[in-house]
């Protein structure tokens, strides 16, 4: 009891960051470790559950949304959807542990629950009998190859499949981020809808990586609003011609400022495929499902990026994150929810200096495809050379083959002539 005392003046005494330090496993007292428990579970809920008054807030006055630049008038019923379906979930979730008095933490019981909710909406007998004595139609079956972008591996091997996963590994800084964006950008023009999950980085980081990537026009223009008068109408036009249907590129020459080049690009109707970012930084296998269920069954995703394998959260296996065991798990989570959703997936994975992947073999057991960097090389045009070679490859042919990027507005080439843009 003395010990519970101590405890409850020294949280009350001091600031909150002590809570965070406390660890349950150094207290003695049983009925001490229940009660640092107890206030660790309130403050992270706490911290992912919306309050209702705010949600009332954002639901009456969407117009303050307009502080944020990346969310356009569009896009604000669909950021509205996904705030109250944040709200709804956690509620749930909330009431749910309070109810059941849970030993796992409210985050594992979150990742729980919505697995459990996954699993039970797909069908109960999923085990079917192939008679080989009578003529199958396979032609739904069919796997569908489709370029990634990656110049000579796609002309070898037609690019990634439906339901396959493939491995990009790197090391640090070898740019396997950009040529993944560089990936799904290109499965977007050919009318895929694609969704990028990026967990290390900040949506507007990748938004302005994809901008930048789709346009032409230099990165640090793009990402400090430095565009020149020069490139302002290009900018708009290239991205209308990535992601509308149609316009008239003597409407974008009529126009000079920034706010009548936004109002125009936002009139225009955009393409029926889609292209989905998503900021988690907390990011487990459950919440890539639902995302890629979501996705499939309203907009029928046909590609999803996981930026990157190595920091996908499994809950329980915090000890040990990048333990073989837990890499693993990771891979073959992904390569599930590639099948379960009949989606090509290809998600990056960090290497070390020398491209090599720790337990590789195990963790490429379930890929379908995995593609190493080599270290990237600078030439003398400032370009990066990327050097890659497969180091596994399902049902086709291992190959090595060379990317360049323009490092001014991250454009991928398979040739050096294509770097003039």
């Amino acid at each position: 009891m003395v010990e519970l005392t101590l405890l409850k003046y020294i949280i009350k005494a001091k600031d909150e960051i002590v809570l965070t330090q406390l660890d349950e496993e150094q207290l003695l007292d049983t009925q001490c470790k229940s009660y640092l428990k107890h206030l660790k579970d309130e403050k992270e809920r706490s911290n992912v559950i919306l309050a209702e008054a705010d949600l009332e807030i954002l639901t009456k006055t969407p117009e303050i949304f307009k502080d944020i630049p990346e969310i356009t008038d569009a896009l604000v019923p669909y950021y509205l959807d996904q705030v109250k379906e944040r709200y709804n979930k956690f509620n749930f979730f909330n009431s749910l542990y309070d109810t059941l008095q849970l030993d796992s933490s409210f985050e594992e019981t979150i990742d729980e629950v919505q697995n459990l909710l996954l699993t039970t909406g797909k069908q109960s007998n999923t085990i079917q009998d192939i008679d080989c004595s009578v003529l199958q139609d396979n032609t739904d079956d069919f796997i569908m190859r489709k370029p990634l972008g990656f110049g000579d591996f796609d002309k070898i091997n037609g690019g990634l499949g439906t339901s396959e996963l493939c491995l990009l590994g790197g090391h640090r800084g070898s740019g396997k981020s950009i040529l993944a964006l560089h990936s799904a950008l290109q499965r977007y023009k050919l009318g895929d809808s694609v969704a990028f999950i990026s967990i290390e980085m900040r949506s507007n980081e990748v938004s302005f990586r994809l901008d930048s990537m789709s346009t032409g026009i230099p990165i640090k223009q793009v990402q400090f609003d430095k565009i020149t008068d020069d490139n302002l109408q290009q900018f708009y036009m290239r991205k209308a011609r990535t992601f509308c249907r149609d316009f008239d590129s003597a409407e974008f020459l009529k126009l000079k400022s920034k706010s009548d080049l936004v109002a125009l690009y936002n009139s225009l109707p955009k393409k029926p495929n889609k292209m989905f970012l998503y900021d988690l930084p907390s990011c487990t296998l459950t919440d890539i499902a639902f995302i890629a269920q979501k996705l499939k069954k309203v907009h029928n995703l046909k590609y999803l990026v996981v930026d990157y394998l190595n920091i996908i959260k499994v809950p329980g296996n915090d000890v040990d994150p990048i333990g073989w065991k837990t890499m693993i798990q990771r891979a073959e989570g992904l390569k599930s929810i590639a099948r379960e959703n009949d989606i090509a997936l290809l998600s990056p994975m960090q290497t070390d200096e020398e491209a090599k992947v720790k337990f590789a073999k195990a963790i490429e057991d379930p890929a379908d495809l995995s593609i190493i960097f080599k270290k990237a090389k600078v030439n003398e045009e400032g370009s990066n050379k990327f050097n890659l070679f497969t180091s596994k490859i399902r049902n086709g042919t291992e190959c090595d083959f060379s990317l360049f990027m323009n490092k001014e507005n991250l454009t991928i080439h398979a040739d050096l002539g294509g770097l003039g843009c």
